[in-house]
């Protein structure tokens, strides 16, 4: 009963909400989606309403073309940073600055529009396969085309009309972890983002899948900005930098040999993962 109540609290505080001031911090000139070649955290700092300090003077950044992969153990701040960076909060330190304009004068609308983000906790809509790739209603009469542009880059091949419904709920079709995160994956690409974040999307993935799906969002990246965002360190190899967080706090930064040779916390989680998975085997889960 308790968790109802929280969750009905949580519900109509969300309604509630006044959008037309969270959306902007100040006025300011708001970066335009052609320009955001650029993420800078200075000495950022948050802690949430309930007195949780999640970042500690978090300073890095990050510019078109980079891929930049965060690590750390749960809890460590991983997707408080994605949070902030999507607009979702402010920081209660420190600065955020993207394509030029810092936190002050951020125009969190305009950078959503430029976000594209594939949480751990994707959505699986029961509408109809069109629907949950394009969301916002964009259809036009180049809707198909930019799904078919976007199913080809992610390699997914479902064999059913745009028109079908996706999910159980309904009666439809329903496909299966694999190929749900690809139409996730899909729905940010047809918006063209400057920015991508992936947050702990294989979670749920054996390591092979995992690795898959990590060498796939390295090839659609094409110039933009890539974040990553994982506590299993095997598959990242490929990022141009790792952000290492440990209690909220950077303890390293640097790609993964450098960090190797510097031992360190990074080291120690590395190398404990590798016996971890070597000593248990791989996990058994079927994913298309």
């Amino acid at each position: 009963m308790d968790g109802i109540l929280l969750y009905f609290n949580k519900l109509f505080s969300f309604l509630e909400r006044d959008w037309s001031e969270s959306n902007r911090f100040e006025a300011g000139k708001p970066p335009k989606s052609d320009n955001v070649n650029r993420i800078v955290f200075d000495t950022v700092s948050f802690t949430y309403p309930n007195g949780v300090r999640a970042l500690r003077n978090v300073s890095f950044e990050v510019s078109r073309g980079e891929t930049l992969a965060i690590v750390g153990e749960n809890g460590a701040g991983k997707t408080t940073i994605a949070k902030l960076i999507c607009g979702f909060f402010k920081p209660t330190g420190g600065t955020i600055q993207i394509a030029g304009a810092d936190t002050p004068n951020l125009d969190v609308e305009s950078v959503r529009h430029t976000t594209g983000a594939v949480f751990q906790d994707y959505a699986k809509y029961p509408w109809t396969l069109r629907e949950n790739v394009l969301l916002n209603g964009r259809t036009g009469p180049d809707a198909d085309q930019r799904i078919d542009a976007a199913f080809l880059r992610v390699g997914l091949d479902l064999q059913v009309p745009y028109d079908r419904t996706l999910g159980r709920t309904y009666g439809g079709i329903e496909p299966s972890g694999g190929q749900w995160q690809k139409i996730a994956i899909a729905r940010v690409l047809v918006r063209d983002p400057s920015l991508m974040i992936l947050d702990e999307p294989s979670a749920a993935l054996d390591p092979l899948s995992e690795a898959q799906v990590y060498e796939l969002f390295d090839r659609i990246l094409d110039g933009r900005i890539g974040i990553v965002i994982t506590h299993r360190l095997g598959s990242i190899r490929f990022a141009d930098r790792i952000l290492v967080l440990k209690g909220g706090s950077v303890v390293g930064i640097g790609d993964h040999d450098s960090l190797m040779r510097a031992g360190g916390y990074y080291r120690e989680l590395y190398l404990t993962q590798s016996r971890n998975y070597v000593r248990n085997g791989p996990v058994n889960r079927t994913h298309s």
